[in-house]
């Protein structure tokens, strides 16, 4: 996500989060642009009424994801950032992208600055490798 207050081009990591490995957050919690104030990752906007993103253990800072929708030309999609090394390998955090892939293509940039994208659908599969490719964006 794009933060204009603090320069930060989407797709890259704020200077602001903390390097904590299991636990990251924000330096500037508490002095944080609106840009960041504004923002509802999915399981702030689905708590509740989602069974994949259900309950405490499924909040960023324990799943070790970073969910939220957007628009793009594929309809629907889901954008997912891992927040430590390794989060996104096995357990809960897989079961959650794979869950979401059958849905959506999920597109998502891995704490080590690589991307991949989820998703069951051949056709948007095809249609997301067009568009990267076009774009220079490779993905795994």
């Amino acid at each position: 996500m794009e933060i204009t207050a603090l320069r930060k081009p989407a797709g890259t990591s704020c200077v602001h989060l903390a390097p904590q490995v299991h636990r990251p957050g924000c330096t500037i919690y508490g002095e944080r642009p609106e840009e960041c104030r504004a923002f509802r990752c999915s399981w702030l906007s689905h708590r509740g009424s989602s069974r994949i993103l259900a309950s405490e253990r499924d909040r960023p800072d324990r799943l070790g994801l970073l969910l939220w929708g957007r628009e793009t030309k594929l309809g629907k999609a889901i954008m997912a950032r891992e927040l430590w090394l390794g989060a996104t390998a096995s357990g809960r955090a897989a079961h959650v992208l794979h869950v979401l892939g059958v849905a959506f293509p999920v597109f998502l940039l891995r704490y080590d600055g690589t991307r991949a994208l989820i998703c069951h659908d051949p056709a948007k599969v095809e249609a997301a490798k067009r568009l990267f490719t076009a774009a220079g964006v490779r993905f795994s």
